[in-house]
């Protein structure tokens, strides 16, 4: 692992919608030195809003988020997309196989650049084999989809994960091997994760920082447990 993570950093964010209250206040947080950041909180209280605020899909209301010292807000969307990339708590596969589904956001002109080395490399580090390759979009499990698109988030270089309830359609087996996988890219990869939930059993597991995010603050804490109670 890198000795050194990527550096996301929030200062005195705020976002609301037209003509309403602010649901997110004076928001302030840096992944330097925290690998795997998970957010917590009840319903509706505005985490997958603060995930898209991480890589402009939503710009904020006031403050400034920073990635590697520089505002976020001047640098080009599709590079901080690039590097800071956004994954659904819905995965988003198209028909077709698993090959091109990967491949989906290259240009034809590069994809001569992409090793299928890589991609091997990469699906086994997700915990599948190459034979996914050839597999139909449509015959996946959500845990496969998930696992998939992570590969191609991973193999377009993105230095940060922001990950919207992942494990929300889940069984237990399939959460296992999701744990293990976010854990194995932040280790072997050097990626940080910032990850959204509501599950607190699945938040333990995966361990990381905490953050609870409620009334519209964010704050650390030891155990989320003792603050906010919902069940999984």
């Amino acid at each position: 692992m890198s000795q050194t993570n990527p550096k996301l950093e929030l200062i005195n964010v705020s976002f609301r919608f037209t003509n309403q209250p602010d649901l997110l206040s004076n928001i302030s947080f840096s992944t330097e030195n925290h690998p795997v950041n998970i957010i917590v909180g009840p319903s509706g209280t505005g985490k997958s809003t603060l995930l898209k605020l991480c890589n402009r899909l939503i710009d904020c209301s006031e403050g400034d988020i920073r990635y590697n010292g520089i505002s976020i807000y001047q640098q080009s969307p599709l590079l901080i997309r690039k590097e800071i990339g956004y994954l659904p708590q819905i995965p988003c596969l198209t028909e077709g196989n698993v090959r091109a589904n990967i491949l989906l956001p290259f240009q034809q002109k590069a994809i001569s650049d992409i090793s299928i080395d890589s991609i091997n490399r990469l699906l086994r580090d997700v915990g599948l084999s190459e034979e996914y390759l050839n597999r139909d979009t449509m015959e996946l499990s959500v845990g496969e989809k998930q696992r998939i698109v992570i590969v191609r988030t991973l193999l377009n270089d993105s230095k940060i994960l922001l990950l919207d309830e992942p494990n929300s359609a889940l069984d237990e087996d399939n959460s296992t091997i999701l744990i293990r996988c976010l854990r194995g890219v932040v280790h072997q990869k050097g990626v940080s994760l910032i990850v959204v939930t509501h599950n607190l059993d699945f938040a333990r597991k995966l361990g990381g920082r905490y953050l609870l995010l409620k009334s519209g603050t964010l704050i650390e804490v030891n155990n989320p447990s003792d603050h906010f109670m919902e069940k999984a």
